[in-house]
């Protein structure tokens, strides 16, 4: 399986900031890790030091009391993945790093995310919603500029195994996987969920890695169920036979939506469920409730016309600027609270295609690459 990178142009291009970095890996689990972290070398140690920057700065956590608290989470992942715990070891060896100063970084829905907030918009549409019933999922990834190198840690991860599912994922250098599309038409985005719930347990981003690995849609909701999970998180996960579900996950339980035309999220719990006492996201970035509200709306509108190009004009969407679908720096802001559209992507299951602009989808180009 090798990626094929097109690129094309679009009459509503401004800028572009150029592709991604593709980072090919290969083999065994530890071999895998290895050339990844050798491939990454230079951006994880850069990654690390933001980390460690960032909470002695702000949250008065020296590096020692950091690793102290990543160190946690291995026996947790050890237990829940042997094959991930295993590629997270030959990473950090191929890094040149511990392998507690890699979680530090996996873990950041766990250690960073409850102090400093983060937010997303994904959607999926498929079925009658969509023209030649073809299944879409994508998202606008928006983060903080610090610790994440102003989005310079941004990494394409083409992960070829010796058995099950391979897959091409967009993450964070380091991190085994976020969102992705795999070679058995899986497609997963997601995003932050965050209430007053959480433990040692299995990082969320471990679990994101091992939903990728899977054959069935089946299975990668019956990973999500059976991890031991430290955090809250939302998976929009879709396939190419047209069935999308959404599962909010929180360490101690999860509700599922199901749709077969087509579905919005942000970064608040839409389950009337689950037991749990505050909303921490929606109270501090009450955008989150616009967001999803207007993607919906522009998924409403165009049911039955849904393809690539209307999606991609959605991920432009300025209502309520800068702090939109699309979002731009506020002023004033400082880097650690200024959250801005990394990339914007969307999924093709049935194609294993994936087409990203990187930074704000209103200034750059959508570019394909293909399994």
């Amino acid at each position: 399986m090798t990626v094929e990178v097109v690129k094309i142009q679009s009459s509503s291009i401004r800028t572009s900031t150029g592709l991604h970095k593709v980072v090919e890996i290969s083999g065994g689990a530890h071999e895998r890790g290895y050339q990844y972290g050798s491939k990454c070398k230079d951006v994880i140690k850069r990654l690390v030091n933001a980390h460690y920057s960032l909470f002695e700065h702000h949250f008065k956590l020296s590096k020692d009391q950091l690793l102290r608290e990543a160190r946690k989470y291995i026996p947790f992942i050890e237990d829940y993945s042997p094959e991930i715990a295993d590629e997270i070891r030959g990473t950090a060896e191929g890094a040149g790093i511990q392998t507690e100063e890699l979680v530090a970084v996996i873990a950041f829905v766990e250690l960073y995310y409850p102090r400093l907030l983060g937010g997303c918009t994904s959607f999926a549409a498929a079925g009658n919603a969509t023209t030649h019933g073809t299944t879409y999922v994508g998202q606008n990834n928006d983060e903080a500029l610090d610790p994440w190198l102003n989005g310079d840690c941004c990494t394409l991860v083409n992960v070829k195994r010796n058995s099950g599912a391979s897959f091409l994922t967009y993450t964070y250098a380091g991190i085994p996987a976020m969102m992705g599309v795999n070679s058995r038409g899986i497609a997963l985005c997601i995003n932050a969920l965050i209430c007053e719930q959480f433990k040692l347990g299995v990082p969320i981003l471990v679990v994101v890695r091992e939903v990728l690995q899977q054959t069935t849609i089946g299975d990668a909701i019956g990973a999500i169920i059976r991890a031991n999970r430290a955090q809250s998180l939302n998976f929009l996960i879709a396939d190419e036979n047209g069935e999308i579900y959404d599962i909010e996950a929180m360490p101690k339980n999860l509700d599922h939506f199901y749709s077969n035309k087509y579905m919005a999220h942000s970064n608040h719990f839409l389950s009337k469920k689950l037991d749990f006492e505050r909303d921490v996201i929606v109270s501090a970035i009450p955008d989150t409730i616009i967001r999803y509200n207007r993607m919906n709306r522009l998924l409403s509108e165009k049911c039955g016309a849904i393809d690539l190009k209307a999606l991609m004009e959605f991920t432009k969407d300025h209502v309520n600027y800068p702090y939109s679908i699309c979002r731009h720096k506020s002023p004033g802001a400082s880097p650690e609270e200024a959250m801005v559209t990394f990339d914007s992507f969307i999924f093709v299951p049935a194609k294993k295609e994936m087409w990203i602009a990187r930074g704000n989808p209103c200034q750059n180009e959508f570019t394909r690459y293909v399994l």
